[in-house]
């Protein structure tokens, strides 16, 4: 048998940058938080253990009195700052998976859980595709999703809600990143855009009329629409696709 042919150029340049784990950052996050709570959990019950044998030593009598009218100590569930780590993960994981599926579709490139240099950010998915480059966050969130206008009569102040919370600043935090991937671009092939998406997971949206929502500049949506947005026809090659997810992949690394 022949050698194997030997890749040059783009395409063996962007194989050649790991694509990355959806969600492994938030995941290991969760594992380390959870792990942390259970041990102090423990301490504590072990604690309590503890002082109830020595107390029922010392005292026989009224150790015991204290024993049994103290209170054994609660073993919580865990707190919702470290849940939020899991259900974060789940989230970009399951939109990590959509990702992998639209892009092939048309020949487009994704990158998962990017670390931003010199920040401890991360930026949750990066799809590469016709129509430009995605920079995508995606959120577990349950409640209906909503753009509300709170300004009043002489003032317009449109607000992002999800349950009836306001997620504004999610939007910001994506045009952070939208900013940061601009500027790693720089030296690339010219005309290549950049858009800011929120995909939230679990989220409600109506039943009639459902569309995504453009909120300042982030489009905001739920998976499905989203992998509709990434196979739109663009003006971007497959070689120039290869070059973009390399640099790409070359400044983000994987967190």
């Amino acid at each position: 048998m022949g050698a194997e042919p030997v890749e040059e150029g783009p395409t063996a340049s962007v194989r050649a940058v790991p694509a990355g784990e959806a969600g492994s950052s938030a995941r290991r996050v969760y594992e380390c938080r959870s792990g942390r709570f259970r041990v102090q959990s423990e301490a504590k019950v072990t604690r309590d253990a503890e002082w109830r044998k020595q107390v029922k030593q010392d005292h026989p009598f009224l150790g015991l009195i204290a024993a049994a009218a103290t209170p054994k100590p609660v073993v919580a569930s865990e707190p919702q700052h470290v849940t939020a780590w899991q259900t974060g993960s789940h989230g970009e994981v399951r939109v990590g998976g959509l990702l992998e599926q639209s892009p092939a579709e048309t020949g487009g490139l994704v990158l998962h859980d990017r670390r931003v240099p010199r920040s401890r950010a991360n930026i949750d998915h990066l799809a590469v595709a016709p129509s430009g480059v995605w920079v995508i966050d995606a959120k577990e969130f349950k409640g209906a999703v909503d753009k509300v206008d709170v300004g009043g009569l002489f003032r317009i102040d449109f607000r992002l809600r999800v349950g009836g919370r306001d997620r504004s600043n999610l939007a910001d935090g994506v045009d952070w990143q939208v900013a940061i991937v601009s500027e790693a671009l720089g030296h690339v092939p010219p005309g290549v855009s950049v858009h800011g998406v929120l995909c939230f997971v679990g989220a409600e949206w109506p039943l009639l009329f459902r569309k995504p929502v453009q909120f300042r500049t982030v489009m905001v949506l739920w998976p499905t629409a989203l992998g509709d947005l990434l196979r739109r026809p663009g003006s971007l090659q497959y070689d120039q696709l290869t070059i973009v997810a390399s640099a790409l992949g070359n400044v983000f690394r994987p967190a």
